[in-house]
């Protein structure tokens, strides 16, 4: 029993101070360096934990969230979050999806399709990257600053880049929600927080082609998607 509960505890740390080494851990528990090491290397041959390349360092791994995902059953986010996704297609006339953190990066759970024949697609399951991207830079809004600098430090984010994505971060913590045109796929896109208890849980989104959907159409939608989003916080 000592086993579990050390490894309950392990897994309990790194998904609240993550990216962190055994070491620092070790610190957390008042374990000795060489038990947390064995044990931390036992979760991540289990998937229950993944390694930050170059750093030494642990965050929470895929079978977390795969576990959990399948546990969720019928009454998950995304089934509870579609009629209110619904009534927000209607209103805007685009595509809207729902966004959740998985690693360093955004993972849809649910999407209601626009009517129209010329629409953005958005499949559930889709994996895409924050930095750059409306839902992924509204889930980076939730974090600390520490949390965001240990992700640009992971992924890479430098200089004039990573100055930038500060910028739009604190504009997002600002106004509430971002606006992106990306006029190399012909899309906007508008993205809100889902957020409970101060915590962002999910980013809602709604995107469509530039062609009808431009920036300015967009954010004019801004203080629905929140109120949608609001909606979803509470019934979750």
């Amino acid at each position: 029993m000592q086993a579990l509960q050390r490894l309950t505890a392990i897994l309990d740390i790194v998904a609240a101070h993550g990216p962190i080494a055994p070491a620092e851990i070790g610190l957390r528990m008042d374990v000795p360096f060489s038990t947390v090491a064995r044990l931390t290397r036992q979760l991540f041959d289990e998937g229950m934990v993944s390694r930050v390349p170059d750093s030494g360092k642990y965050v929470i791994g895929w079978r977390i969230f795969d576990l959990a995902s399948a546990g969720q059953g019928s009454v998950d986010l995304a089934t509870l979050a579609v009629p209110v996704m619904t009534r927000l297609r209607t209103l805007t006339g685009e595509t809207v999806s729902l966004h959740v953190l998985r690693g360093d990066q955004r993972l849809c759970i649910a999407e209601v399709q626009s009517t129209q024949e010329l629409r953005r697609v958005v499949a559930p399951g889709t994996i895409q990257g924050l930095a750059g991207t409306t839902g992924g830079e509204v889930l980076l809004s939730g974090m600390t600053d520490a949390e965001i600098a240990d992700y640009a430090q992971r992924t890479g984010i430098r200089g004039e880049e990573r100055t930038k994505l500060v910028e739009r971060i604190a504009e997002i913590r600002a106004i509430g929600f971002a606006v992106i045109t990306r006029t190399d796929m012909g899309i906007v896109a508008l993205s809100v927080p889902v957020a409970r208890a101060g915590r962002v849980r999910a980013t809602l989104s709604v995107s469509g082609p530039l062609s009808r959907f431009s920036g300015s159409v967009a954010a004019g939608f801004a203080d629905a998607a929140k109120l949608a989003a609001d909606d979803i916080a509470r019934i979750a």
